[in-house]
């Protein structure tokens, strides 16, 4: 319930086709807040995984985009971890963090990106291209042990 999700929208030219919500820097996002369609509904799973098709209703060819505010008492060094069946585009505070253009079993920490957040609210976007099949994703942020950490909470919106 910490993340918050909004499509799904009609995917005509592939991959690269980018909607709004990756045209703009997450302040111009915070901004229009109330003005957009972000949803908080779960989709009441446990093990982690964020089902777009039950949040969002997608279907075939679409994208759906999900944020999620970080909040860190001091900055550091972090690990990333996706998994996603289809295609995945990341972004960490405006940054492009991952880009995979691919198809594969959804698997706990597929993927694995270093990053680091700073002190404060982080935001973290992701975007997920669903052709056929499942929609959704796996996110674990964890110390390079894959431990996670006592101290960063998530949720806390529209906090800058």
């Amino acid at each position: 319930s910490n993340w918050q999700i909004i499509g799904p929208f009609k995917v005509s030219k592939g991959f690269h086709e980018k909607f709004w919500p990756e045209k703009k820097r997450i302040e111009e996002v915070l901004d229009q807040w109330e003005e957009d369609e972000w949803v908080d509904k779960t989709d009441n799973l446990t093990d982690g995984y964020i089902d777009l098709r039950k949040i969002t209703g997608s279907e075939f060819n679409t994208a759906s985009y999900a944020i999620l505010p970080i909040n860190v008492p001091s900055s550091r060094e972090v690990q990333l971890r996706f998994g996603s069946r289809g295609p995945i585009k990341v972004w960490l505070n405006d940054e492009p963090v991952l880009v995979k253009n691919m198809y594969a079993v959804t698997t706990l920490d597929s993927y694995i990106v270093n990053a680091r957040l700073r002190e404060g609210t982080n935001y973290l976007l992701i975007k997920i291209i669903n052709i056929a099949g499942e929609n959704g994703f796996y996110f674990r942020l964890t110390d390079e042990e894959g431990y996670g950490f006592y101290d960063i909470s998530f949720g806390e919106w529209l906090e800058t």
